[in-house]
């Protein structure tokens, strides 16, 4: 008898209330993981991130998918719709911000 066993942890904790979202930060490659609920939207959470991260969102920051896809068309979307959407499945994020000039 063959039984699909689920490695992604993330995907398994799909029905919890609170599921956990991964961001790094890739100008310092900083990771964080928190918590967040179903019907929060991405905005927000993302808001959350530099909280976490101890960081400011600056003018040309952009939110992506750890893959490089970038979210933000989808910055209205609640956690709930990105899972629908087969968005980020495993809800790991990554911030491209501009690095500084000389």
């Amino acid at each position: 008898m063959n039984q699909k066993v689920e490695h992604d942890d993330d995907v398994a904790n799909d029905n919890h209330e609170h599921p956990s979202v991964e961001f790094v930060y890739l100008n310092t490659n900083a990771e964080v993981k928190f918590h967040a609920k179903w019907d929060e939207k991405l905005s927000l959470i993302w808001d959350n991130a530099y909280n976490e991260l101890h960081e400011i969102r600056r003018p040309n920051d952009l939110l992506e998918c750890q893959s490089g896809d970038s979210l933000m068309l989808h910055l209205e979307l609640t956690l709930q719709g990105l899972r629908e959407r087969k968005i980020c499945k495993a809800r790991k994020f990554q911030i491209r911000s501009e690095t500084g000039g000389a």
